[in-house]
């Protein structure tokens, strides 16, 4: 599992914060969960197809 985060700033004060995680499977593939909205049934999909 990886993570990775980034602030944005625009005249010293921030204002987005974009945050990642990567999960990587035993068969080398790798899922990416993110801010953006994500139905917990494509979730669930991604994880069991992988």
């Amino acid at each position: 599992m990886r993570y990775k985060s980034v602030e944005h700033w625009l005249n010293f004060i921030p204002f987005a914060y974009v945050a990642k995680c990567f999960i990587t499977l035993d068969n080398g593939g790798e899922i990416e969960l993110d801010g953006t909205y994500r139905p917990l049934e494509r979730l669930a999909r991604d994880l069991q197809a992988r």
